[in-house]
């Protein structure tokens, strides 16, 4: 049986998790919703991170035992919640259709 929590992340592991999660946003252009979304659950991102582990039967079969446990472990602390916001607030990482070179849109 998986043991969630067992360990923190690294900083490493963190700072992966956190450019992953952000990719995925920008690529969908979701950047506005996802900033408001997590400003407005930051208080309650420790509960999330439990509620995940609770639910963790359910996500496991769409998302894997790892992607469960690195999340809920990023939202374990509102501080990793923050660099989430403020890495979807830089302009830096790849957006949308602005990454893909060859869409003539």
């Amino acid at each position: 049986m998986q043991s969630f929590w067992e360990t923190e992340l690294s900083d490493d592991d963190r700072d992966a998790l956190v450019d992953k999660i952000v990719a995925a946003i920008k690529k969908k252009g979701l950047e506005s919703p996802a900033i408001f979304f997590l400003e407005s659950h930051k208080p309650i991102a420790p509960f999330a991170a439990q509620a995940m582990v609770a639910l963790s039967p359910f996500l496991v079969p769409f998302v894997g035992v790892d992607m469960v446990d690195d999340c809920s472990r990023l939202m374990r602390k509102r501080d990793n919640i923050e660099l989430v916001i403020q890495a979807l607030e830089r302009d830096d990482a790849p957006r949308g259709l602005e990454a893909n070179p060859t869409c003539n849109t």
